[in-house]
């Protein structure tokens, strides 16, 4: 029973880790290409240094998606939003804003790869892009024992009937696959001890909210961060 139990355990994990791989194949692929072709365009208009920035930026990304850690640090997934958002800013220009409000103590929690930025880029993709801009709000506190994370956007939102966490399987849109992918990995580290909730209001925005257990890492380093407007 207890070997059934432990290739249970050794299957799921498996599992957890293709889901890893799947969310960075739907992250990478269009993303790449149209950073790639904001290179090509700062470069044609002479903009030498804001490409350096960005290649950079995209290296660190890139880095980070390649280091196949299933948990990482708060700081480190916020690190990598910042990255991704300095090149969407580059590409939208004013028409795209964000804010970071996250409190230091919980930097160093440890949260699974991945988990905040899909949020973020979904955020950018259904909720800003088809509006010709806006901004987006990236929030994180402590409760109790529990970590409070939000992405807030004021896109074009969408009604109820439309929320991705609600969708059939068959009918799920990117959004919402994203979303359920999210949810299961979250699922497979916390058991019933977490929340992924959605509230969208059309021509009004949306929330996305992450509520987990605290764990932190005990090697980690703090440093002081972090009100960050953009």
């Amino acid at each position: 029973m207890e070997r059934l139990q432990e290739k249970i355990k050794n299957l799921e994990f498996l599992l957890a880790q293709n889901e890893v791989k799947s969310l960075e194949k739907q992250i990478k692929p269009h993303f790449l290409f149209n950073t790639l072709n904001l290179v090509a365009r700062l470069i044609y208009l002479g903009k030498s240094e804001e490409s350096l920035e960005v290649v950079y930026a995209l290296s660190k990304l890139l880095r980070y998606t390649m280091e196949k850690k299933e948990l990482v640090r708060l700081r480190d997934e916020v690190q990598y939003v910042k990255d991704y958002l300095f090149i969407q800013q580059s590409r939208y220009g004013e028409t795209l804003k964000y804010q970071l409000d996250i409190s230091q103590n919980i930097l160093s929690c440890l949260i699974p790869t991945l988990a905040l930025q899909p949020l973020v880029d979904n955020a950018v993709k259904h909720g800003l892009e088809p509006k010709g801009g806006g901004s987006i709000l990236i929030f994180g506190r402590l409760d109790g024992n529990k970590v409070v994370l939000k992405v807030i956007d004021d896109g074009i939102g969408f009604g109820e009937e439309k929320n991705p966490l609600h969708q059939n399987e068959g009918k799920m849109s990117s959004i919402g696959s994203g979303l359920r992918n999210i949810k299961k990995r979250l699922h497979f580290y916390y058991g019933d001890e977490f929340k992924l909730d959605i509230v969208s209001q059309p021509q009004e925005g949306t929330e996305v909210t992450i509520i987990l257990p605290f764990a932190s890492d005990a090697n980690d380093e703090y440093v002081p961060v972090f009100w960050f407007d953009k």
